[in-house]
Protein backbone atom coordinates (compact mmCIF):
# COMPACT_ATOMS: atom_id res chain seq x y z
CA UNK A 1 0.00 0.00 0.00
CA UNK A 2 1.39 3.43 -0.96
CA UNK A 3 2.56 5.62 1.88
CA UNK A 4 0.00 8.31 1.05
CA UNK A 5 -2.82 5.74 1.51
CA UNK A 6 -1.40 3.80 4.44
CA UNK A 7 -2.22 6.15 7.33
CA UNK A 8 -5.78 6.73 6.11
CA UNK A 9 -6.28 3.01 5.57
CA UNK A 10 -5.06 2.12 9.07
CA UNK A 11 -7.43 4.67 10.61
CA UNK A 12 -10.28 3.23 8.56
CA UNK A 13 -9.43 -0.33 9.59
CA UNK A 14 -9.36 0.65 13.28
CA UNK A 15 -12.66 2.53 13.08
CA UNK A 16 -14.37 -0.18 11.03
CA UNK A 17 -13.25 -2.98 13.36
CA UNK A 18 -14.26 -1.08 16.48
CA UNK A 19 -17.74 -0.40 15.06
CA UNK A 20 -18.11 -4.11 14.20
CA UNK A 21 -17.06 -5.25 17.68
CA UNK A 22 -19.57 -2.93 19.32
CA UNK A 23 -22.24 -4.16 16.91
CA UNK A 24 -21.47 -7.78 17.89
CA UNK A 25 -22.05 -6.82 21.51
CA UNK A 26 -25.39 -5.18 20.75
CA UNK A 27 -26.64 -8.17 18.74
CA UNK A 28 -25.71 -10.80 21.31
CA UNK A 29 -26.53 -11.33 24.95
CA UNK A 30 -23.36 -13.42 25.37
CA UNK A 31 -20.78 -11.07 23.84
CA UNK A 32 -19.53 -7.98 25.67
CA UNK A 33 -16.46 -5.78 25.28
CA UNK A 34 -15.19 -7.42 28.48
CA UNK A 35 -15.48 -10.87 26.84
CA UNK A 36 -13.68 -9.75 23.68
CA UNK A 37 -10.76 -8.20 25.57
CA UNK A 38 -10.47 -11.04 28.09
CA UNK A 39 -10.51 -13.76 25.42
CA UNK A 40 -7.92 -11.86 23.37
CA UNK A 41 -5.59 -11.38 26.36
CA UNK A 42 -5.92 -15.06 27.33
CA UNK A 43 -5.13 -16.38 23.84
CA UNK A 44 -2.28 -13.93 23.31
CA UNK A 45 -0.62 -14.86 26.62
CA UNK A 46 -0.99 -18.54 25.71
CA UNK A 47 0.56 -17.91 22.26
CA UNK A 48 3.50 -15.89 23.64
CA UNK A 49 4.39 -18.68 26.09
CA UNK A 50 4.96 -21.01 23.13
CA UNK A 51 6.99 -18.78 20.84
CA UNK A 52 10.73 -18.37 20.61
CA UNK A 53 12.13 -15.52 22.68
CA UNK A 54 13.14 -12.52 20.58
CA UNK A 55 13.12 -8.74 20.59
CA UNK A 56 9.62 -8.82 19.07
CA UNK A 57 8.30 -11.30 21.65
CA UNK A 58 9.68 -9.19 24.52
CA UNK A 59 7.87 -6.16 23.09
CA UNK A 60 4.67 -8.21 22.94
CA UNK A 61 5.05 -9.35 26.54
CA UNK A 62 5.34 -5.73 27.69
CA UNK A 63 2.32 -4.67 25.59
CA UNK A 64 0.00 -7.44 26.78
CA UNK A 65 1.10 -7.17 30.41
CA UNK A 66 0.24 -3.48 30.30
CA UNK A 67 -3.12 -4.19 28.64
CA UNK A 68 -4.00 -6.86 31.22
CA UNK A 69 -3.06 -4.68 34.18
CA UNK A 70 -5.18 -1.77 32.97
CA UNK A 71 -8.10 -3.96 31.92
CA UNK A 72 -8.92 -5.34 35.37
CA UNK A 73 -9.22 -1.88 36.92
CA UNK A 74 -10.84 -0.08 33.98
CA UNK A 75 -14.37 1.28 33.72
CA UNK A 76 -16.64 0.92 30.63
CA UNK A 77 -15.23 3.98 28.81
CA UNK A 78 -11.63 2.97 29.45
CA UNK A 79 -12.35 -0.61 28.33
CA UNK A 80 -13.53 0.70 24.97
CA UNK A 81 -10.27 2.67 24.71
CA UNK A 82 -8.31 -0.49 25.52
CA UNK A 83 -10.19 -2.40 22.82
CA UNK A 84 -9.33 0.32 20.32
CA UNK A 85 -5.69 0.20 21.41
CA UNK A 86 -5.55 -3.57 20.78
CA UNK A 87 -7.12 -3.12 17.35
CA UNK A 88 -4.62 -0.36 16.53
CA UNK A 89 -1.73 -2.58 17.62
CA UNK A 90 -2.91 -5.33 15.26
CA UNK A 91 -3.53 -2.91 12.37
CA UNK A 92 -0.07 -1.38 12.65
CA UNK A 93 1.53 -4.83 12.77
CA UNK A 94 -0.38 -6.05 9.70
CA UNK A 95 -0.01 -2.99 7.49
CA UNK A 96 2.38 -3.23 4.58
CA UNK A 97 3.73 -0.78 2.06
CA UNK A 98 4.50 -0.36 -1.61
CA UNK A 99 7.33 1.52 -3.31
CA UNK A 100 7.35 1.73 -7.13
CA UNK A 101 11.13 2.21 -7.06
CA UNK A 102 11.70 -0.94 -5.01
CA UNK A 103 9.23 -2.85 -7.19
CA UNK A 104 10.99 -1.82 -10.40
CA UNK A 105 14.33 -2.81 -8.87
CA UNK A 106 13.02 -6.14 -7.61
CA UNK A 107 11.58 -7.25 -10.94
CA UNK A 108 14.99 -6.73 -12.51
CA UNK A 109 16.66 -8.88 -9.83
CA UNK A 110 13.99 -11.60 -9.56
CA UNK A 111 14.81 -13.25 -12.93
CA UNK A 112 18.26 -14.06 -11.61
CA UNK A 113 16.92 -15.39 -8.32
CA UNK A 114 14.62 -17.64 -10.35
CA UNK A 115 17.57 -18.63 -12.49
CA UNK A 116 19.38 -19.87 -9.41
CA UNK A 117 16.40 -22.10 -8.71
CA UNK A 118 15.47 -23.25 -12.18
CA UNK A 119 18.39 -23.39 -14.59
CA UNK A 120 21.84 -24.87 -14.42
CA UNK A 121 24.18 -22.04 -15.39
CA UNK A 122 27.40 -20.77 -13.78
CA UNK A 123 27.09 -17.63 -11.65
CA UNK A 124 29.01 -15.44 -14.11
CA UNK A 125 26.39 -16.13 -16.78
CA UNK A 126 23.44 -15.03 -14.62
CA UNK A 127 23.04 -11.69 -16.35
CA UNK A 128 23.25 -12.87 -19.94
CA UNK A 129 20.40 -12.46 -22.41
CA UNK A 130 20.45 -16.19 -23.15
CA UNK A 131 19.85 -17.07 -19.49
CA UNK A 132 16.90 -14.69 -19.30
CA UNK A 133 15.40 -16.36 -22.38
CA UNK A 134 16.00 -19.74 -20.77
CA UNK A 135 14.12 -18.60 -17.67
CA UNK A 136 11.16 -17.53 -19.80
CA UNK A 137 11.20 -20.95 -21.48
CA UNK A 138 11.17 -22.69 -18.10
CA UNK A 139 8.18 -20.69 -16.87
CA UNK A 140 5.12 -21.42 -18.98
CA UNK A 141 2.39 -18.82 -18.39
CA UNK A 142 -1.04 -19.40 -19.90
CA UNK A 143 -4.65 -18.26 -19.57
CA UNK A 144 -6.87 -15.42 -20.79
CA UNK A 145 -4.20 -12.79 -20.06
CA UNK A 146 -5.57 -10.04 -22.35
CA UNK A 147 -8.97 -10.32 -20.69
CA UNK A 148 -7.47 -10.25 -17.18
CA UNK A 149 -5.35 -7.22 -18.08
CA UNK A 150 -8.44 -5.35 -19.30
CA UNK A 151 -10.39 -6.27 -16.15
CA UNK A 152 -7.55 -4.85 -14.02
CA UNK A 153 -8.22 -1.48 -15.66
CA UNK A 154 -12.00 -1.48 -15.07
CA UNK A 155 -11.99 -3.07 -11.61
CA UNK A 156 -9.92 -4.64 -8.87
CA UNK A 157 -8.41 -8.11 -9.18
CA UNK A 158 -8.11 -10.80 -6.54
CA UNK A 159 -5.74 -13.48 -7.83
CA UNK A 160 -6.17 -16.77 -5.93
CA UNK A 161 -3.35 -19.24 -6.64
CA UNK A 162 -2.79 -22.75 -5.42
CA UNK A 163 -0.02 -22.86 -2.82
CA UNK A 164 2.74 -25.42 -3.38
CA UNK A 165 6.06 -23.84 -2.44
CA UNK A 166 7.83 -21.00 -0.65
CA UNK A 167 8.74 -19.77 -4.13
CA UNK A 168 5.09 -19.18 -5.09
CA UNK A 169 5.07 -15.46 -4.34
CA UNK A 170 8.31 -14.94 -6.29
CA UNK A 171 6.89 -16.82 -9.27
CA UNK A 172 3.58 -14.93 -9.08
CA UNK A 173 5.35 -11.57 -8.85
CA UNK A 174 7.54 -12.38 -11.84
CA UNK A 175 4.62 -13.78 -13.86
CA UNK A 176 2.41 -10.74 -13.32
CA UNK A 177 5.29 -8.44 -14.27
CA UNK A 178 6.29 -10.10 -17.55
CA UNK A 179 2.63 -10.44 -18.64
CA UNK A 180 1.97 -6.74 -17.98
CA UNK A 181 -0.44 -7.34 -15.10
CA UNK A 182 -0.37 -4.80 -12.24
CA UNK A 183 1.47 -5.42 -8.94
CA UNK A 184 -0.45 -7.44 -6.35
CA UNK A 185 -0.37 -6.90 -2.60
CA UNK A 186 -0.40 -10.06 -0.52
CA UNK A 187 -0.20 -11.42 2.99
CA UNK A 188 3.10 -13.00 4.02
CA UNK A 189 4.01 -14.86 7.18
CA UNK A 190 5.24 -12.58 9.97
CA UNK A 191 8.36 -14.75 10.41
CA UNK A 192 9.62 -13.71 6.97
CA UNK A 193 9.92 -10.10 8.12
CA UNK A 194 12.52 -10.88 10.77
CA UNK A 195 15.26 -10.84 8.12
CA UNK A 196 16.22 -7.16 7.50
CA UNK A 197 16.71 -7.59 3.74
CA UNK A 198 13.47 -9.55 3.27
CA UNK A 199 11.64 -7.10 5.53
CA UNK A 200 12.72 -4.15 3.38
CA UNK A 201 11.90 -5.88 0.09
CA UNK A 202 8.56 -7.36 1.13
CA UNK A 203 7.33 -4.24 2.90
CA UNK A 204 8.03 -2.16 -0.20
CA UNK A 205 6.63 -4.75 -2.61
CA UNK A 206 3.17 -4.59 -1.05
CA UNK A 207 3.31 -7.52 1.37
CA UNK A 208 1.36 -7.17 4.59
CA UNK A 209 2.11 -9.26 7.66
CA UNK A 210 0.04 -12.28 8.66
CA UNK A 211 0.77 -13.97 11.99
CA UNK A 212 -0.72 -17.45 11.63
CA UNK A 213 -0.09 -18.15 15.32
CA UNK A 214 -2.69 -15.56 16.29
CA UNK A 215 -5.93 -17.52 16.54
CA UNK A 216 -8.22 -15.01 18.25
CA UNK A 217 -11.27 -13.66 16.43
CA UNK A 218 -10.35 -10.01 16.96
CA UNK A 219 -7.05 -10.38 15.08
CA UNK A 220 -8.83 -12.20 12.23
CA UNK A 221 -11.39 -9.39 12.00
CA UNK A 222 -8.65 -6.74 11.80
CA UNK A 223 -6.85 -8.75 9.10
CA UNK A 224 -10.06 -9.18 7.13
CA UNK A 225 -10.81 -5.46 7.37
CA UNK A 226 -7.29 -4.58 6.23
CA UNK A 227 -7.76 -6.62 3.05
CA UNK A 228 -11.24 -5.16 2.58
CA UNK A 229 -9.94 -1.59 2.86
CA UNK A 230 -7.08 -2.35 0.45
CA UNK A 231 -9.67 -3.53 -2.10
CA UNK A 232 -11.74 -0.44 -1.42
CA UNK A 233 -8.67 1.68 -2.23
CA UNK A 234 -8.30 -0.19 -5.51
CA UNK A 235 -5.27 -2.34 -4.68
CA UNK A 236 -5.14 -5.61 -6.57
CA UNK A 237 -4.75 -8.50 -4.15
CA UNK A 238 -3.24 -11.96 -4.10
CA UNK A 239 -4.82 -14.44 -1.66
CA UNK A 240 -3.77 -18.04 -1.13
CA UNK A 241 -7.23 -19.43 -0.34
CA UNK A 242 -5.74 -22.75 0.77
CA UNK A 243 -4.14 -20.79 3.61
CA UNK A 244 -0.80 -22.60 3.60
CA UNK A 245 1.33 -24.76 1.31
CA UNK A 246 -0.16 -28.09 0.31
CA UNK A 247 1.64 -30.64 2.48
CA UNK A 248 0.38 -33.61 0.49
CA UNK A 249 1.27 -32.37 -3.00
CA UNK A 250 -2.41 -32.43 -3.99
CA UNK A 251 -4.18 -29.36 -5.27
CA UNK A 252 -6.44 -27.81 -2.66
CA UNK A 253 -9.71 -29.59 -1.90
CA UNK A 254 -10.82 -27.17 0.86
CA UNK A 255 -10.39 -23.42 1.15
CA UNK A 256 -10.25 -20.91 3.97
CA UNK A 257 -12.92 -18.42 3.03
CA UNK A 258 -12.34 -15.62 5.55
CA UNK A 259 -10.27 -13.33 3.33
CA UNK A 260 -12.43 -14.09 0.30
CA UNK A 261 -15.37 -12.84 2.34
CA UNK A 262 -13.69 -9.43 2.52
CA UNK A 263 -14.30 -9.05 -1.23
CA UNK A 264 -18.04 -9.41 -0.75
CA UNK A 265 -17.95 -7.04 2.23
CA UNK A 266 -16.19 -4.43 0.10
CA UNK A 267 -18.73 -4.83 -2.69
CA UNK A 268 -21.70 -4.48 -0.33
CA UNK A 269 -20.17 -1.48 1.42
CA UNK A 270 -19.58 0.23 -1.92
CA UNK A 271 -23.15 -0.47 -3.05
CA UNK A 272 -24.54 0.95 0.21
CA UNK A 273 -22.54 4.13 -0.32
CA UNK A 274 -23.55 4.38 -3.99
CA UNK A 275 -20.00 3.62 -5.15
CA UNK A 276 -20.11 0.61 -7.46
CA UNK A 277 -16.94 -1.45 -7.15
CA UNK A 278 -16.07 -4.08 -9.74
CA UNK A 279 -14.11 -6.90 -8.12
CA UNK A 280 -12.94 -9.88 -10.17
CA UNK A 281 -11.54 -13.16 -8.85
CA UNK A 282 -8.86 -14.86 -10.95
CA UNK A 283 -8.08 -18.45 -9.90
CA UNK A 284 -4.55 -19.57 -10.78
CA UNK A 285 -2.61 -22.82 -10.51
CA UNK A 286 1.11 -23.07 -9.82
CA UNK A 287 2.60 -26.32 -11.04
CA UNK A 288 6.19 -27.42 -10.37
CA UNK A 289 8.04 -30.19 -12.15
CA UNK A 290 10.20 -30.17 -9.01
CA UNK A 291 9.20 -28.86 -5.60
CA UNK A 292 12.30 -28.32 -3.48
CA UNK A 293 10.33 -28.69 -0.21
CA UNK A 294 8.59 -31.89 -1.34
CA UNK A 295 10.24 -34.23 1.15
CA UNK A 296 9.68 -32.00 4.19
CA UNK A 297 6.09 -31.20 3.21
CA UNK A 298 5.05 -34.79 2.64
CA UNK A 299 6.65 -35.90 5.90
CA UNK A 300 4.58 -33.30 7.76
CA UNK A 301 1.47 -34.54 5.97
CA UNK A 302 2.15 -38.21 6.71
CA UNK A 303 2.89 -37.55 10.39
CA UNK A 304 -0.32 -35.54 10.75
CA UNK A 305 -2.56 -37.88 8.76
CA UNK A 306 -0.96 -41.18 9.70
CA UNK A 307 -0.54 -40.46 13.41
CA UNK A 308 1.06 -43.63 14.79
CA UNK A 309 0.55 -45.54 11.54
CA UNK A 310 3.49 -43.72 9.91
CA UNK A 311 7.06 -44.06 11.16
CA UNK A 312 9.92 -42.26 9.45
CA UNK A 313 12.78 -44.50 8.34
CA UNK A 314 15.58 -44.56 10.93
CA UNK A 315 18.25 -43.52 8.42
CA UNK A 316 18.16 -39.72 8.30
CA UNK A 317 21.46 -39.34 6.45
CA UNK A 318 19.63 -38.51 3.25
CA UNK A 319 18.04 -35.47 4.90
CA UNK A 320 21.36 -34.31 6.35
CA UNK A 321 23.03 -34.86 2.99
CA UNK A 322 20.35 -32.76 1.29
CA UNK A 323 20.91 -29.91 3.72
CA UNK A 324 24.68 -29.95 3.28
CA UNK A 325 24.54 -30.16 -0.51
CA UNK A 326 21.62 -27.78 -1.08
CA UNK A 327 23.72 -25.10 -2.77
CA UNK A 328 25.41 -27.63 -5.04
CA UNK A 329 22.16 -29.29 -6.10
CA UNK A 330 20.18 -26.12 -6.65
CA UNK A 331 22.72 -25.00 -9.23
CA UNK A 332 22.08 -28.16 -11.27
CA UNK A 333 18.31 -27.90 -11.41
CA UNK A 334 16.74 -27.21 -14.80
CA UNK A 335 13.04 -27.68 -14.14
CA UNK A 336 9.82 -26.28 -15.47
CA UNK A 337 7.03 -24.31 -13.82
CA UNK A 338 3.56 -23.85 -15.30
CA UNK A 339 1.52 -20.83 -14.20
CA UNK A 340 -2.05 -21.21 -15.45
CA UNK A 341 -4.52 -18.34 -14.95
CA UNK A 342 -8.15 -19.47 -15.00
CA UNK A 343 -11.18 -17.67 -16.36
CA UNK A 344 -12.08 -14.63 -14.21
CA UNK A 345 -15.29 -14.77 -12.19
CA UNK A 346 -17.20 -12.25 -10.10
CA UNK A 347 -17.41 -12.45 -6.31
CA UNK A 348 -20.55 -14.61 -6.55
CA UNK A 349 -18.86 -17.16 -8.82
CA UNK A 350 -20.51 -16.00 -12.05
CA UNK A 351 -18.53 -15.85 -15.29
CA UNK A 352 -17.75 -12.38 -16.65
CA UNK A 353 -17.48 -11.32 -20.28
CA UNK A 354 -14.57 -9.46 -21.88
CA UNK A 355 -15.98 -6.14 -20.65
CA UNK A 356 -16.23 -7.31 -17.06
CA UNK A 357 -20.02 -7.73 -17.01
CA UNK A 358 -21.34 -10.71 -15.04
CA UNK A 359 -23.14 -13.25 -17.24
CA UNK A 360 -25.23 -16.39 -16.76
CA UNK A 361 -24.77 -19.80 -18.43
CA UNK A 362 -26.37 -18.41 -21.62
CA UNK A 363 -24.06 -15.35 -21.70
CA UNK A 364 -26.87 -13.01 -20.64
CA UNK A 365 -25.93 -10.05 -18.42
CA UNK A 366 -26.69 -10.35 -14.68
CA UNK A 367 -27.34 -7.47 -12.30
CA UNK A 368 -25.35 -8.75 -9.32
CA UNK A 369 -26.45 -5.86 -7.09
CA UNK A 370 -29.80 -7.63 -6.81
CA UNK A 371 -28.00 -10.40 -4.94
CA UNK A 372 -27.29 -8.15 -1.96
CA UNK A 373 -30.65 -6.44 -1.47
CA UNK A 374 -32.36 -6.58 1.91
CA UNK A 375 -35.85 -5.03 1.84
CA UNK A 376 -34.97 -3.46 -1.50
CA UNK A 377 -31.67 -1.84 -0.47
CA UNK A 378 -28.07 -3.15 -0.45
CA UNK A 379 -27.13 -4.49 2.96
CA UNK A 380 -25.22 -7.21 4.76
CA UNK A 381 -26.81 -10.53 5.68
CA UNK A 382 -24.59 -12.90 7.66
CA UNK A 383 -26.15 -16.23 6.58
CA UNK A 384 -26.71 -15.16 2.96
CA UNK A 385 -23.20 -13.78 2.58
CA UNK A 386 -21.65 -16.96 3.97
CA UNK A 387 -23.50 -18.94 1.30
CA UNK A 388 -22.28 -16.60 -1.45
CA UNK A 389 -18.67 -16.90 -0.26
CA UNK A 390 -19.01 -20.68 -0.13
CA UNK A 391 -20.27 -20.72 -3.72
CA UNK A 392 -17.30 -18.59 -4.76
CA UNK A 393 -14.94 -21.00 -2.99
CA UNK A 394 -16.43 -23.98 -4.85
CA UNK A 395 -15.98 -22.21 -8.19
CA UNK A 396 -12.32 -21.52 -7.35
CA UNK A 397 -11.81 -25.20 -6.47
CA UNK A 398 -13.40 -26.23 -9.78
CA UNK A 399 -11.05 -23.89 -11.64
CA UNK A 400 -8.06 -25.32 -9.74
CA UNK A 401 -8.98 -28.82 -10.84
CA UNK A 402 -9.43 -28.08 -14.55
CA UNK A 403 -6.35 -25.82 -14.72
CA UNK A 404 -4.09 -28.17 -12.81
CA UNK A 405 -1.13 -28.84 -15.14
CA UNK A 406 0.15 -32.42 -14.94
CA UNK A 407 3.88 -32.72 -15.56
CA UNK A 408 6.10 -35.67 -16.39
CA UNK A 409 7.31 -36.11 -12.79
CA UNK A 410 3.70 -36.30 -11.59
CA UNK A 411 2.60 -38.84 -14.22
CA UNK A 412 5.58 -41.16 -13.83
CA UNK A 413 5.44 -40.98 -10.03
CA UNK A 414 1.72 -41.76 -10.12
CA UNK A 415 2.17 -44.75 -12.41
CA UNK A 416 5.06 -46.32 -10.50
CA UNK A 417 3.48 -45.70 -7.08
CA UNK A 418 0.23 -47.37 -8.17
CA UNK A 419 2.25 -50.35 -9.41
CA UNK A 420 3.94 -50.57 -6.01
CA UNK A 421 0.57 -50.39 -4.24
CA UNK A 422 -0.66 -53.30 -6.37
CA UNK A 423 2.53 -55.33 -6.03
CA UNK A 424 3.04 -54.76 -2.31
CA UNK A 425 -0.42 -55.02 -0.66
CA UNK A 426 0.29 -53.29 2.63
CA UNK A 427 -2.76 -52.55 4.76
CA UNK A 428 -2.31 -48.78 4.31
CA UNK A 429 -0.19 -46.26 2.44
CA UNK A 430 1.71 -45.30 5.62
CA UNK A 431 3.29 -48.76 5.81
CA UNK A 432 4.09 -48.78 2.10
CA UNK A 433 5.96 -45.46 2.12
CA UNK A 434 7.94 -46.68 5.13
CA UNK A 435 9.26 -49.62 3.07
CA UNK A 436 12.99 -49.56 2.40
CA UNK A 437 12.78 -50.52 -1.28
CA UNK A 438 10.27 -51.28 -4.02
CA UNK A 439 10.76 -52.26 -7.65
CA UNK A 440 8.90 -52.93 -10.89
CA UNK A 441 9.85 -54.01 -14.40
CA UNK A 442 10.75 -51.44 -17.00
CA UNK A 443 8.19 -52.90 -19.41
CA UNK A 444 5.33 -52.67 -16.91
CA UNK A 445 6.00 -49.02 -16.06
CA UNK A 446 6.28 -47.94 -19.68
CA UNK A 447 3.08 -49.79 -20.65
CA UNK A 448 1.23 -48.27 -17.70
CA UNK A 449 2.32 -44.81 -18.88
CA UNK A 450 0.90 -45.59 -22.34
CA UNK A 451 -2.38 -46.71 -20.75
CA UNK A 452 -2.64 -43.62 -18.54
CA UNK A 453 -1.94 -41.29 -21.45
CA UNK A 454 -5.02 -42.61 -23.30
CA UNK A 455 -7.20 -41.83 -20.25
CA UNK A 456 -5.65 -38.38 -19.79
CA UNK A 457 -6.29 -37.53 -23.44
CA UNK A 458 -10.02 -38.07 -22.90
CA UNK A 459 -9.92 -35.90 -19.78
CA UNK A 460 -8.21 -33.12 -21.71
CA UNK A 461 -10.92 -33.31 -24.37
CA UNK A 462 -13.52 -32.97 -21.59
CA UNK A 463 -11.60 -29.99 -20.11
CA UNK A 464 -11.02 -31.81 -16.83
CA UNK A 465 -7.29 -30.95 -16.53
CA UNK A 466 -4.23 -29.72 -18.43
CA UNK A 467 -1.03 -31.52 -19.35
CA UNK A 468 2.49 -30.32 -20.01
CA UNK A 469 3.44 -30.77 -23.65
CA UNK A 470 6.36 -33.14 -22.96
CA UNK A 471 3.94 -35.89 -21.90
CA UNK A 472 2.65 -36.20 -25.45
CA UNK A 473 5.70 -35.07 -27.40
CA UNK A 474 8.11 -37.57 -25.79
CA UNK A 475 8.00 -41.34 -26.15
CA UNK A 476 7.03 -43.24 -22.97
CA UNK A 477 10.61 -44.42 -22.50
CA UNK A 478 12.04 -40.91 -22.92
CA UNK A 479 9.34 -39.56 -20.60
CA UNK A 480 10.38 -41.95 -17.84
CA UNK A 481 14.07 -41.19 -18.39
CA UNK A 482 13.46 -37.44 -18.28
CA UNK A 483 11.38 -37.72 -15.09
CA UNK A 484 14.05 -39.80 -13.36
CA UNK A 485 16.70 -37.28 -14.37
CA UNK A 486 14.58 -34.41 -12.99
CA UNK A 487 13.76 -36.12 -9.69
CA UNK A 488 17.39 -37.16 -9.23
CA UNK A 489 18.70 -33.65 -9.95
CA UNK A 490 17.58 -32.51 -6.51
CA UNK A 491 16.08 -35.35 -4.51
CA UNK A 492 18.80 -37.87 -5.39
CA UNK A 493 18.72 -41.22 -7.16
CA UNK A 494 16.91 -42.90 -4.28
CA UNK A 495 13.51 -41.58 -5.48
CA UNK A 496 13.62 -43.63 -8.68
CA UNK A 497 16.46 -45.22 -10.61
CA UNK A 498 17.08 -48.00 -13.12
CA UNK A 499 18.79 -51.24 -12.14
CA UNK A 500 19.04 -54.35 -14.36
CA UNK A 501 15.86 -53.67 -16.39
CA UNK A 502 14.03 -52.75 -13.18
CA UNK A 503 12.90 -49.38 -11.81
CA UNK A 504 13.73 -49.15 -8.12
CA UNK A 505 12.73 -46.67 -5.42
CA UNK A 506 14.35 -46.32 -2.01
CA UNK A 507 12.38 -43.15 -1.25
CA UNK A 508 8.68 -43.89 -1.59
CA UNK A 509 7.86 -40.90 0.59
CA UNK A 510 9.01 -38.34 -1.99
CA UNK A 511 7.55 -40.45 -4.80
CA UNK A 512 4.19 -40.36 -3.00
CA UNK A 513 4.28 -36.53 -2.90
CA UNK A 514 4.55 -36.23 -6.71
CA UNK A 515 2.03 -39.05 -7.21
CA UNK A 516 -0.59 -37.06 -5.27
CA UNK A 517 -0.89 -34.41 -7.99
CA UNK A 518 -3.05 -36.87 -9.98
CA UNK A 519 -5.19 -38.38 -7.23
CA UNK A 520 -8.26 -36.20 -7.85
CA UNK A 521 -8.98 -37.52 -11.34
CA UNK A 522 -10.35 -41.03 -10.63
CA UNK A 523 -7.65 -42.88 -12.56
CA UNK A 524 -7.03 -45.56 -9.96
CA UNK A 525 -9.99 -47.84 -10.72
CA UNK A 526 -9.23 -48.19 -14.46
CA UNK A 527 -5.49 -48.48 -13.84
CA UNK A 528 -5.97 -51.23 -11.24
CA UNK A 529 -8.13 -53.24 -13.67
CA UNK A 530 -5.42 -52.85 -16.30
CA UNK A 531 -2.67 -53.80 -13.83
CA UNK A 532 -4.64 -56.87 -12.75
CA UNK A 533 -4.40 -58.15 -16.31
CA UNK A 534 -0.80 -57.13 -16.95
CA UNK A 535 1.15 -57.89 -13.78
Amino acid sequence: MKREDKDKAIEQVIEQTLIEQKAYCKRSDDITIDNIIFDTIYLEKKRIRNIKKSKHSRTEIVFWSNIEERFYSAGPIDKEKILKEIIENYALEISGGYSPKVYNFAVKVVPYIIKAILVGEPFWKLFSKRVKEKINNNIDISGPLDKILHLSKVGTLIVTPTHQSNFDSIIMGYSTFITGLPPLIYGAGLNLFTNPVLNFMMTNLGAYKVDRDKKNDLYKDVLKNYTSVSLEYGYHNLFYPGGTRSRSGKIEEQLKLGLLGSALSTFIKGAKEGKKKNIYVVPCTLNYELCLEARDLIEEYLIEEGNRKFILPNDSSNKIKNILSFAKKIAKIDSKIAVCFGDPIDIFGNAVNDEGISIDAHSRPIDIEKYILVNGVPNFSFQRDRVYTSILGNKILKSFKINNVIMDTHLVSYAVFKIFQKKYPFSNVFKLVSAFEAECTKELLINSIIFLKTILLKKIENRELKIDSIIFSASPGDLVSHSIKQLSSYHGKSVLHERNELFVSNDLITLYYYHNKLTLYELEKDLNIWLQSNM
